[in-house]
Formats: C-alpha cells, sequence, structure tokens
C-alpha cells in the first residue's frame, strides 16, 4: 500500500475503494473555518464535550467527511445531508456512495465505495494499554487462543491490528458495538498490514462475501477496513 497526495479530486469507480488518511491537528484558523461547515446539530454536539482536544477532533473529522463527501457527490460540503440507522452509523438517502469514518488521537480514517457496504478504525496504540482483559472478554476463543500464543513482544501489536479488524467489520454490517465480538473470529497477527481471514460461525453471511485487510496508518497506530465484496480496486490518499 502507498499513501498518495492527489493534486486534483479522485474519480471514485465502481469496484473501487478510496481511503483516505487525516490529521486532526489544525491550526485556530483552520478550526474556524471547519466549524462554518457543520450544520447547527453537529456544532451544538460539539459544545458538549467536556475535553476541548475532543471536541476539535470531532469537528475536524465531521468537516473534513462533508467536504469529502461534496467531492465525490459535487455539491457544497454544507449541503450533505446525512441519515442515522439506528445503530447510529451514518449514510446518504437515495444515493449509492457508502462511507465510514473513525479516528483516535490525531488521526482520522475515511472509506468510500460505490454500492457496497464498507466499515473501517484506526486505533493508537499505547505502549502501556492492559488488553490482556479486554481480549479475554471480548475476543473469540480463537482468537485468545492465537493472540496469547504469540511471543511477548508481539501481542500489544496483534491485540490492536485484531481489535481494528473486528471493529470495521461490525461497522461495515453497519450495527457497531451491538454485535457480539465474540460471535466472530479475525486472523490473529502481529503484521501491520495484508489481507485478514474472517471467520462468521454464528453469522448468516458467508465469510466469503466479505473482505478484511489490516492497514498501516502510520507510526503509533493500526488500522483496518472492511468491504461486503470480493473484487475491489483501493487507492490510498492523504490530506
Amino acid at each position: 500500500m502507498q499513501w498518495q497526495f492527489p493534486e486534483s479530486f479522485p474519480k471514485l469507480g465502481i469496484g473501487e475503494v478510496h481511503i483516505w488518511r487525516v490529521p486532526l491537528i489544525r491550526t485556530e484558523k483552520e478550526l474556524i473555518e471547519f466549524k462554518k461547515i457543520l450544520n447547527q446539530e453537529e456544532q451544538d454536539r460539539a459544545a458538549k464535550f467536556k475535553v476541548k482536544g475532543a471536541a476539535n477532533s470531532f469537528m475536524v473529522a465531521r468537516a473534513i467527511l462533508r467536504k469529502l463527501l461534496s467531492g465525490y457527490l459535487q455539491i457544497f460540503p454544507h449541503d450533505v445531508v446525512f441519515q442515522q440507522n439506528q445503530y447510529g452509523k451514518l449514510y446518504l438517502d437515495s444515493s449509492p456512495l457508502q462511507f465510514n469514518l473513525s479516528h483516535s488521537r490525531d488521526l482520522a480514517l475515511f472509506i468510500f465505495a460505490l454500492n457496497t457496504t464498507v466499515g473501517i478504525d484506526v486505533e493508537f496504540v499505547r505502549e502501556d494499554y492492559e488488553f490482556t482483559d479486554i481480549a479475554s472478554k471480548f475476543f473469540s476463543r480463537a482468537e485468545s487462543e492465537a493472540l496469547f500464543s504469540l511471543p511477548k513482544n508481539e501481542q500489544l501489536q496483534a491485540f490492536f491490528n485484531c481489535w481494528t479488524c473486528k471493529e470495521a467489520f461490525i461497522k461495515a454490517k453497519g450495527v457497531g458495538l451491538f454485535c457480539a465480538l465474540d460471535d466472530f473470529s479475525v486472523e490473529v497477527t502481529s503484521v501491520k498490514q495484508g489481507k485478514m481471514k474472517l471467520d462468521l460461525p454464528n453469522d448468516e453471511l458467508d465469510s466469503h462475501g466479505w473482505f478484511l485487510e489490516a492497514i498501516d496508518p502510520g507510526d503509533t497506530y493500526s488500522g483496518a477496513f472492511a468491504i461486503g465484496a470480493r473484487n475491489y480496486l483501493v487507492n490510498f490518499y492523504s490530506i
């Protein structure tokens, strides 16, 4: 994979997936401009954050989402109208454009495709993160066994790889954390990027109808995306 800095806004075709990597740390001037892009409900939501950094991250991520969608839809960012399913996943009414976003610490990832469901996740990898109890509680038995069989120095990265893959998949399905994370299994490895195996023993959906891939967003981050299709061309962009 290679992150590109496009000179012009790229065109999204059938069978293609676009993934964007965007830094969330912005100047005060940029924050003011981003806030203007948001609608009143989004501005009110940002105002409710008790931590300024969290409010700024939300504003930047939502404003960038609007700007990217405006590029694909050829409309003004403020004219993008979001719908939301019962689990909170955003979508566009009467449009084949599918999207998802995730942000952690100072970085956001966005994914776009036509006519196929998509999900994406990014996580900041904390070296002091106590992941043992989380894995034991939320991972499937196969995942936990695979994780704790790895060398100690590989387990932290493997945990975050597994977590982002699982998050990307349930976000693609549109159910978020309303889906039990131990009802399915993904491949457990400390390698930061590459195609991942997916096992859905308790799901009516066919594992072969999904594609799951770990990606490397940069140092100290793990990422993954899922799409409800097998054949696609992915392009990675940075802003």
